[in-house]
């Protein structure tokens, strides 16, 4: 019966095995943060690095690119992208190769990742003000065309709105963002003091990449073509800021002895109206760009 013994011994040595096996090569959490020429990947435990040793194998994708990767620190490896920047919308999947170790000894096994480049979003401003009504421009990190961007767009005041609005592409500028810039045409059917605000739905394309916006949002809310008044007043105050909103044309008190007094309006004065208000306010008052100094 001895060699039956010794049989059994071994296959439940060889079942015992492969847990402690499994163990070595636990799941460690990892969050990946891919731009269009870098990658971040922080792991949820420290790690056994090597300070300043550059990582060429380690990372892959499936974007013809090469990942050149260091340890920022025993959680944190950063990753440079050789090559042309990945473009915007795009599903890349990421390659990690066997051979990482945690501080205790785990082994990670090969890992494969599932992501993607930034869609494509817009942000909205009011440049200046064109007598009573807004210069709207949007701009975005993606290449967009005017036509494509005006479909996700939306103007609403009341229970009315307004959809496709008209955009022109404006001058990029020399650096390398913002890729796409649009002037909003705003409808003349808008009433005069309206309350109008500038919304996103998903959708938005780019031709950068294939997928869609997924952008939800208001972008801006302002009033159109309103009546010119003052809106508020402040100052840095002795011992904090102070501000005093116009109720009813009426204004309270405010200390400005020697201060810089921010006058907030309701649009912009021109030259007109830059040379009525200095006219209106007191001789010891001096008129600066874009504040009223006390004199």
């Amino acid at each position: 019966m001895s060699p039956r013994i010794t049989i059994g011994v071994l296959v439940l040595g060889a079942v015992l095995a492969v847990p402690a096996v499994l163990a070595k090569e636990a799941a460690v959490g990892m969050e990946l943060d891919l731009e269009e020429d870098a990658l971040q990947i922080e792991f949820s435990e420290p790690m056994r690095v090597l300070d300043n040793i550059e990582l060429r194998d380690l990372v892959s994708s499936d974007t013809a690119r090469r990942y050149v990767c260091v340890w920022q620190d025993d959680v944190e490896l950063s990753c440079d992208i050789d090559g042309d920047p990945l473009p915007s919308a795009t599903p890349v999947t990421i390659t990690l190769a066997e051979g990482l170790q945690t501080a205790e000894g785990k082994r990670l096994p090969a890992r494969m990742f599932k992501t993607e480049t930034d869609r494509p979003r817009l942000s909205a401003s009011i440049e200046r003000w064109d007598g009573v009504r807004p210069r709207i421009v949007l701009e975005s990190a993606s290449m967009l065309d005017p036509g494509q961007a005006a479909q996700v767009l939306r103007l609403r005041s009341g229970n009315r709105e307004w959809s496709n609005p008209t955009l022109r592409a404006l001058p990029l500028t020399k650096y390398d963002w913002p890729k796409s810039r649009f002037a909003l045409d705003l409808p003349d059917d808008i009433a005069a003091g309206a309350d109008v605000e500038l919304r996103i739905v998903p959708g938005l394309r780019t031709s950068e990449g294939p997928l869609p916006g997924d952008q939800d949002a208001r972008l801006l809310r302002f009033l159109d073509r309103e009546p010119f008044q003052l809106r508020s007043v402040s100052c840095e105050g002795p011992l904090r800021p102070v501000r005093r909103e116009v109720r009813k044309g009426l204004l309270g008190s405010l200390s400005v002895h020697r201060e810089t007094i921010a006058l907030v309006i309701s649009s912009g004065l021109g030259d007109v109206g830059r040379s009525g208000l200095v006219a209106a306010v007191p001789k010891t008052l001096v008129v600066r760009e874009g504040s009223v100094e006390c004199g």
